[in-house]
């Protein structure tokens, strides 16, 4: 039981070229499935040819040499990369951060470097402080909670 243990802990597991895999099986599976008109031995072919992804992601997903199948991995994203490019909208990514624009640094930099950021501990309101000011009192401007914080 031990043994089994410990190769459990050094399997590889999940990945994204493993997923990738998967749903390569998927629609292997799908043209089986469609090709069903045409015959049944050429939908018994492509429902045979489905089952060597899934044969690739088990012995990935079981395999314990992990440099391997990181470098297979990083490689698959490489080449998936320009597929799934995110381009940014109107500079905002969907969390509402600033895109790097201009040369090169980002705009809430210089916020950062002037400013320290607070939670109000009763509602969790981000507050923004000047630095360098030693120990002050902050009141929240939401909930008029007030708590004392060295900047």
């Amino acid at each position: 039981m031990e043994r089994m243990k410990d190769y459990l802990k050094r399997i590889y597991g999940m990945d994204a070229l493993s997923c990738g895999c998967i749903l390569l099986s998927l629609i292997i599976n799908a043209a089986a499935f469609l090709s069903m008109t045409k015959g049944y031995e050429i939908a018994a072919m492509w429902d045979m040819i489905s089952f060597i992804p899934l044969a690739f992601c088990l012995f990935r997903f079981f395999s314990t040499n992990r440099v391997r199948r990181l470098r297979e991995n990083d490689w698959f994203i490489r080449r998936l990369e320009p597929l799934f490019e995110r381009k940014p909208r109107n500079n905002y990514d969907s969390y509402g951060e600033r895109y790097r624009i201009g040369d090169g640094r980002d705009q809430n930099e210089e916020t950062g470097r002037h400013f320290k950021f607070f939670k109000c501990p009763a509602c969790r309101q981000k507050i923004r402080v000047p630095r360098g000011k030693g120990r002050i009192e902050i009141t929240c401007p939401r909930c008029g909670d007030r708590f004392i914080k060295k900047t």
